[in-house]
């Protein structure tokens, strides 16, 4: 099957679609932060993490981050907004994290991070950090 491409050739067209991710990714994140609030769900946030942690990081690489998507997306004015996104997500993320590692979910925190990000896309065994 192939994707279906539309280019965002306009700067607002691209800004319009960071925008679209960020709302989406917002409301997400509010309910695992009310779900953490309540110390309800932790474990299901635990699994969660490494999608949470992917789609913040992608927030940055849509401003740009590590040169991702500059040399193919149209040229925008708002940087400084991307900038606040990128922020404010990576600050939710971290009070996520901070809620994780001072409960019991630790441990099933950690190994699903390993998990995913060492023996999933990597295909190999971790070595003990």
């Amino acid at each position: 099957m192939d994707i279906q491409q539309k280019q965002l050739s306009t700067a607002e067209e691209y800004t319009n679609f960071v925008r679209e991710f960020v709302t989406l990714l917002g409301q997400q994140l509010t309910i695992w932060e009310d779900r953490a609030k309540n110390k309800s769900g932790l474990h299901d946030l635990a699994r969660q993490m490494p999608a949470i942690i992917s789609l913040v990081n992608t927030v940055g690489y849509l401003r740009g981050q590590d040169g991702i998507f500059i040399d193919i997306r149209p040229h925008t004015e708002n940087q400084k907004e991307f900038y606040v996104y990128e922020d404010m997500f990576e600050n939710r993320l971290n009070k996520l994290i901070d809620t994780l590692m001072a409960s019991e979910e630790k441990d099933y925190y950690l190994e699903r991070l390993e998990s995913y990000l060492v023996k999933s896309r990597t295909k190999q065994k971790p070595t003990v950090w």
